[in-house]
């Protein structure tokens, strides 16, 4: 008697990719998901700042200048490896009440995330959802300074007298003019 047996055989699969970010005015921070754009488009805040932030929700803020970033608030469920709610800047996630104060954000971009963690059995709570206030994030882009406008070489102050006399006049009228430019 012969038994057939069987093979398997599979292939990696690339993670999911992210849609592509929506076009973003030149100047401009966009933002995709509920993320806020305030102070006239200097500043983010997370959802619902200062209340505390919804579960389970996320945004990429976009087209941010590359200026050091001013955190203005900043209070996230902490966690030694920022698990659970974290924004990210430069590929590093901040999380707790240490925000990403003047981080230069290089490709433009920061990244929040909150996922609805949730304690459960702590101090005898069957469940408690972890969320805090969240963060308030600015960025000043200074306008490019224009080049100052050369300043001319000075001349050397030039000097000539002026002498009249003679034809009737008694004595001699003299003026000393010096220029300068």
């Amino acid at each position: 008697v012969t038994v057939s047996g069987w093979k398997v055989c599979w292939a990696a699969q690339p993670p999911p990719s992210l849609p592509p970010l929506a076009p973003c005015p030149l100047g401009d921070v966009c933002t995709t998901g509920p993320c806020l754009i305030t102070d006239g488009g200097s500043c983010a805040t997370s959802p619902d700042f200062p209340n505390d932030y919804p579960v389970n929700e996320g945004c990429t803020l976009y087209g941010m200048p590359p200026v050091g970033l001013d955190v203005i608030a900043f209070d996230v469920e902490e966690h030694s490896n920022c698990r659970y709610d974290y924004l990210t800047v430069n590929g590093v996630k901040y999380c707790g009440t240490s925000g990403p104060a003047g981080v230069v954000p290089s490709d433009g971009t920061m990244t929040w995330v909150s996922d609805g963690s949730r304690l459960e059995g702590v101090l005898g709570c069957a469940a408690a959802v972890v969320t805090e206030s969240g963060w308030k994030v600015c960025w000043v882009a200074q306008p490019p300074s224009s080049p100052s406008p050369p300043i001319a070489p000075s001349a050397p102050p030039i000097e000539f007298q002026v002498t009249v006399g003679g034809g009737g006049w008694e004595g001699e009228v003299s003026w000393t003019l010096t220029c300068s430019g």
